[in-house]
């Protein structure tokens, strides 16, 4: 099955911002599900803190990352800050509907949060 990074980083943006919304993907997502490594860390840790009756959020799930010595392997909490930019909490809630609209509305806005990033974080590129 193609990758859809859009699709990755909107899930995990939307998690990250309404904890509840693992509730609602948890069923359907695994881990390997994701494509890039540094998405399958984020769920991973994100199912960690979901187990342990612990709040997602950017805190949380860096403070794991850097526990597992994972932060630098996800491009740091700029990355983590990023996922988030793309995707409103208004948003989200329509996007678990189904509205396709909402989800490219969100995939354009993660896209030009990526284009205004600085060029040296560009060229790391995607891991």
């Amino acid at each position: 099955m193609p990758a859809n990074l859009d699709a990755e980083r909107f899930v995990l943006g939307s998690i990250l911002l309404n904890d509840a919304v693992y509730l609602q993907v948890a069923g359907s997502l695994d881990t390997d599900d994701f494509s890039l490594e540094k998405h399958r860390r984020i769920f991973a840790r994100m199912k960690d803190l979901y187990e342990r009756g612990e709040k997602i959020d950017r805190v949380t799930i860096a403070n794991e990352l850097m526990k597992a010595g994972q932060l630098e392997s996800i491009d740091g909490l700029s990355y983590l800050f990023r996922l988030t930019t793309g995707c409103r909490r208004s948003q989200i809630s329509k996007a678990m509907s189904g509205s396709s609209r909402t989800n490219r509305s969100c995939e354009a806005d993660f896209q030009r949060a990526e284009t205004d990033r600085p060029v040296s974080d560009r060229r790391r590129g995607a891991r």
